[in-house]
């Protein structure tokens, strides 16, 4: 008289996105969730351009870049042009990351490309500039910070 084993129901294996993300071994990407995420970072995105009603481009940084080097007489800054006449753009050069000690800062209506004077920068030395643009009084984020070395 022998005993019968319980039949074990088959277990069900564990997709990806029911595991815990930490202890995923692709770290829960495959979650039907992180397809939201792009979405997501758009809307934040959005939503620091958004001030009252008016959208606000930031600029984009073309020239100097990080890391270059570049000779005293030719600091030249440039980025993207404004479609619209009436933002302003204020620049800053500094140097020290948190930009304590700045150098050279201008605000001018309609300008995608500024020199700082070769007075005002020395030779070995590192700066890093940022700029934002300004319309009705609102300023847009500052762009990223960039870093370059003057040489001569």
């Amino acid at each position: 008289m022998g005993r019968k084993k319980k039949e074990q129901k088959p277990t069900k294996a564990k997709t990806a996105w029911s595991r815990n993300p930490l202890t995923a071994p692709d770290g829960g990407r495959t979650s039907p969730w992180w397809g939201l995420v792009p979405a997501i970072i758009g809307l934040l995105w959005f939503g620091t351009l958004y001030v009252r009603g008016r959208v606000y481009r930031i600029p984009v940084p073309s020239r100097v870049l990080s890391g270059d080097v570049v000779r005293p007489t030719h600091v030249y800054l440039t980025w993207n042009e404004s479609a619209d006449a009436k933002v302003s753009l204020q620049v800053q050069v500094a140097t020290d990351p948190k930009f304590r000690n700045i150098v050279f800062e201008v605000e001018q209506e309609n300008i995608s490309r500024v020199q700082v004077p070769g007075k005002l920068v020395t030779s070995g030395e590192t700066y890093y500039w940022h700029v934002r643009s300004q319309k009705d009084g609102k300023y847009s984020p500052w762009t990223r910070l960039i870093h370059f070395k003057v040489q001569d």
